[in-house]
């Protein structure tokens, strides 16, 4: 039996719920950032990250964030590729993409333990 490499699950946990603005069915799968007591926001270009929004309730807009685990997500094609291993990454030109930082705006590093260039996809670990 042959064995693949998967990531999925380790250290996810739960989600941690936060007030929003955030439109369901629109803005799920997104990057946000802290950006009020207990409220997320959106990442803007070059903004740190601390969490990617998976469920939006559709009343009262409260966002379950994923703030933990190994994600996958698209990377800046106009930007280099990411390398493994640790790595400052930021929100790219839209919070759907992540880039390297280069001019020291990250508040952190990540581990990123894949690179697809072709795909242009990332996956590392949040927390």
């Amino acid at each position: 039996m042959t064995r693949t490499i998967g990531f999925d699950g380790i250290r996810e946990g739960s989600y941690v719920t936060f007030a929003s603005a955030l439109t369901k069915h629109t803005d799920e799968d997104k990057l946000v950032k802290v950006s009020a007591n207990g409220t997320v926001a959106l990442c803007g270009d070059n903004e740190p990250f601390h969490g990617i929004v998976r469920v939006i309730d559709g009343q009262d807009k409260g966002a379950s964030v994923q703030i933990d685990g190994f994600v996958t997500m698209s990377f800046d094609p106009d930007h280099a590729d990411p390398a493994l291993g640790w790595q400052n990454l930021i929100c790219g030109d839209a919070p759907t993409l992540v880039t390297v930082s280069v001019s020291g705006d990250a508040i952190r590093q990540y581990l990123v333990v894949s690179v697809d260039s072709a795909g242009h996809t990332v996956t590392f670990l949040l927390g």
